[in-house]
């Protein structure tokens, strides 16, 4: 069974300390990550952000991280990443 997760990926640093937000799907401890802003159709918000502008997933948010206060755009950002992304999901586990 795959587990799905929505996280900052520091693993690359872009432009002005930024990293990039990607969904983790994890089956059989492999590990693949899709960067968000490339699963999304609205390009005008930039899903990325600095390490102390995310919040880590805790055990009560179902493994879905999401922007802090902190950041511009996080109730946009976060809408997004509730609905958006999971719609996304919901599509690639039908297939």
């Amino acid at each position: 069974m795959a587990t799905i997760a929505i996280v900052l990926k520091t693993t690359k640093k872009l432009a002005n300390d930024q990293y990039a937000v990607a969904l983790r799907v994890t089956h059989e401890r492999q590990s693949r990550y899709f960067v968000i802003s490339t699963l999304i159709t609205n390009q005008s918000l930039k899903m990325r952000c600095k390490p102390q502008d995310w919040k880590p997933a805790e055990l009560e948010d179902n493994g879905l991280g999401r922007f802090r206060k902190t950041f511009k755009a996080y109730k946009e950002c976060n809408y997004l990443l509730q609905d958006g992304v999971g719609e996304y999901v919901a599509e690639l586990f039908t297939r």
